[in-house]
């Protein structure tokens, strides 16, 4: 089964097509690897799943039942909002509470655990303008996680991350495969790729010819 069927899809940029009619299904339940240099497709179609980048030809066949999670390789938190680490990991709830109601025991309850589970609850009350950009992606992680969606969109997660970090990082993934989410993810790393069970190569808005590959999940 699968969480999305795109068929004969573009998308674009004012006069510069990113997508040029490509058509790939998402495993349900599975960890789908994006992989392309930069400018061939990746971001704009983590975008296009997502919900907040236009088409303008084709169609999205979705299957999965909440509101997708992205995680963007770049976000725009000002540095000059006094925010905790913990206030930008309860982003995360506004899909489910908006932004000006209070937040509830549950909500609390989630977010705690969403940042143990990215090992930042020592982070709560850090100013969030003050972390590293290992710490600050990790933040942005339990975000996304705390929406808890069934879809998880990841632009470059490993960006900024050390080894032992992006390890663990590959094992969370795994985790939240084996509790049944759908997971895409953009690299330009062959080890993340190769951790995949499923691969979509793009080259320049189009899916490389044969380059669509499943893995075995080697790290099942």
């Amino acid at each position: 089964m699968y969480a999305l069927t795109v068929t004969d899809m573009y998308a674009g940029y004012r006069r510069r097509l990113a997508l040029q009619g490509i058509t790939a299904s998402f495993p349900t339940g599975a960890i789908t690897a994006l992989v392309g240099h930069n400018g061939s497709g990746k971001s704009t179609l983590l975008n296009v799943l997502a919900g907040v980048h236009p088409t303008t030809g084709g169609t999205i066949e979705r299957r999965h039942r909440r509101r997708p999670a992205l995680v963007l390789q770049r976000h725009s938190v000002p540095d000059s909002l006094p925010l905790t680490t913990g206030h930008v990991v309860a982003m995360g709830r506004w899909e489910q509470r908006g932004m000006w109601r209070r937040l509830t025991t549950l909500d609390r309850r989630i977010i705690g655990e969403c940042m143990e589970r990215l090992a930042i609850s020592h982070l709560a009350d850090r100013r969030f303008d003050g972390l590293s950009g290992g710490q600050r992606q990790r933040a942005f992680l339990a975000q996304a996680l705390a929406q808890q969606s069934d879809l998880l969109l990841l632009d470059e997660p490993e960006t900024g991350l050390d080894a032992q970090t992006r390890t663990s990082l590959t094992d969370l993934l795994d985790e939240l495969r084996d509790d049944g989410l759908t997971i895409v993810h953009a690299t330009h790393d062959p080890a993340m790729a190769e951790l995949a069970d499923h691969r979509i190569h793009l080259t320049n808005g189009l899916i490389t010819p044969g380059a669509t590959s499943t893995g075995d999940g080697s790290r099942r």
